[in-house]
């Protein structure tokens, strides 16, 4: 139980991460920002997926806390 919390947390930070940082790149009207100094194309359509993502590893977050904490009788 201890390593998906941890799984869990670890993904919900770097979704959180990547969708804050990819949210403020300055887009085209395409919904495309290329970054010259990597060369590479990043898609606006990318940070719906990232927040999606991220909810999805908070609400295993948040369940998993639940089940370890009833497990451990904090919880009644």
């Amino acid at each position: 139980m201890k390593f998906i919390l941890l799984i869990s947390l670890i993904s919900m930070v770097y979704f959180a991460w990547l969708t804050v940082s990819r949210a403020g790149l300055p887009y085209n009207e395409e919904g495309r920002y290329f970054d010259e100094t990597d060369t590479t194309v990043y898609h606006a359509q990318a940070v719906e997926i990232y927040f999606a993502l991220m909810v999805l590893f908070s609400i295993v977050f948040i369940i998993s806390i639940v089940i370890f904490l009833k497990q451990n009788r904090y919880l009644r």
